[in-house]
């Protein structure tokens, strides 16, 4: 047998054993925390609202609990966990703490693209683009597949500014509840 054949046939079963893999689960709420030697990069990278055109920094938010939400317009499954981090305000309301922050993952989408589809859907928390900074934090800190928007990364950053990754996958708001009750109830 020629080595081109067994090469395309290690391709084509590596295929079909990626195709039977099971999706991510749907209702995990296991979080994982990442305690780097040095904080991350990308909780103090320079971002950018892109309705509001302001300046800020995830560490900007220290003594609040920040759930960072990876995404891209074009990821489906992006916008249905959007529509669920919509809801999350009305479950906690205003005195909550939680601020809900979604970086575009796609280098390709600018802050027009990013506030127009926020704009379109009512999408009321900021967007902002990861940098090429701020995506390489990504994937050298956690993984490569935590810059895949189709996987739906999500971060959160406790009031103390500790990080925890959620699983990977569509996450319901009640699911999403569940594992922020206690770093929205912990004292900051």
């Amino acid at each position: 047998m020629s080595q081109k054949k067994i090469f395309n046939g290690f391709w084509l079963l590596l295929f079909f054993l990626s195709a039977c893999t099971p999706a991510p689960s749907l209702v995990n709420t296991s979080i994982s925390t990442h305690t780097p030697t040095a904080p991350p990069t990308w909780v103090s990278a320079d971002l950018v609202n892109a309705s509001s055109g302001k300046h800020f920094m995830i560490n900007d938010f220290k003594g609040k609990v920040v759930l960072v939400d990876g995404m891209s317009t074009w990821c489906p499954t992006c916008f249905k966990e959007a529509l669920e981090l919509k809801k999350l305000p009305g479950m906690y309301g205003s005195q909550a703490g939680l601020v809900t922050i979604s970086l575009g993952l796609d280098l390709k989408e600018d802050a027009g693209v990013l506030n127009g589809y926020a704009q379109q859907f009512s999408f009321d928390w900021p967007y902002a683009t990861a940098t090429l900074e701020v995506t390489r934090d990504f994937g050298n800190s956690y993984g490569a597949l935590f810059i895949d928007p189709t996987l739906v990364p999500m971060f959160i950053v406790d009031r103390q500014g500790h990080i925890y990754s959620l699983p990977f996958g569509f996450k319901t708001a009640e699911a999403l509840k569940k594992v922020l009750d206690p770093f929205i109830n912990a004292a900051s």
